[in-house]
Parts: C-alpha cells; sequence; structure tokens
C-alpha cells in the first residue's frame, strides 16, 4: 500500500466530537497554540518532554483517534530522522560537547516537531 499525503494524513481535517476541547473557542485553542510552540522552543529535553505528554494527554482528552495521530507522525518520519541527522552531525563535532551535544539536540528538535505537530492537530480539534 501506497502512503498518499492527502488519504493517510488528517492535519487540519476536523473530526466532529463532544469533547471540552472541541467546545473552545478557536481563538482560545489559537492563544494556546501559541503558548505550547513558545513553550517548546525555550525548553530543554526534559521540558520539550513534559511538553509532549501534556500534548499527549490533550488528545486524550479530545478522544482523536490514534489511527489519525499514527498516521500524522508516519507523514513526518522522514523529516523527524533527517533533522536528527543533520542535528547530530553538524552540531555535535563543532561543539566542545561533541557527538553527545549533537544527539542531544536532534533530540531535542525531534521532540520540538513532534509537539508541533501534536498541537496543530489539537488545534483542528
Amino acid at each position: 500500500m501506497r502512503f498518499a499525503f492527502h488519504r493517510d494524513v488528517a492535519l487540519g481535517r476536523y473530526v466532529p466530537l463532544e469533547t471540552p476541547v472541541h467546545a473552545l473557542d478557536p481563538r482560545t485553542k489559537l492563544l494556546v497554540f501559541a503558548a505550547v510552540l513558545a513553550g517548546l522552543f525555550t525548553s530543554g529535553v526534559v521540558g520539550a518532554a513534559v511538553w509532549l505528554a501534556a500534548l499527549v494527554g490533550i488528545l486524550g482528552l479530545a478522544r482523536v483517534p490514534a489511527p489519525v495521530v499514527w498516521n500524522a507522525l508516519r507523514a513526518l518520519g522522514w523529516i523527524l530522522a533527517i533533522t536528527f541527522l543533520f542535528q547530530w552531525l553538524w552540531v555535535g563535532p563543532r561543539r566542545l560537547g561533541g557527538w553527545e551535544a549533537g544527539a542531544v539536540s536532534g533530540v531535542v528538535m525531534s521532540l520540538r516537531l513532534v509537539g508541533m505537530l501534536l498541537a496543530a492537530l489539537l488545534l483542528a480539534a
């Protein structure tokens, strides 16, 4: 089975459900979205993981179907791999921390991208 972005990714596609997240005002969702992005990009590894855990909890509260989340993450897979690889190779050797610093930077950037995707899924909820 071939992957088709328009068929397999529900990013931006509204799923009508009766949840507290769906009942929120769109302006509130936009403000929370902006706050989540600001929080993701000002935090380190632990902070990004905490934001990611919070987003997963809110996705559960919104009852977003797991296949929707999985297909969105699957579409982002190559971007995550390339992001990690570039961070690992270009940040690592140039800093005094060596390869470990590049790996940590790659993990942080990958977590941030996943967080952005999950936040965008919630914005469309």
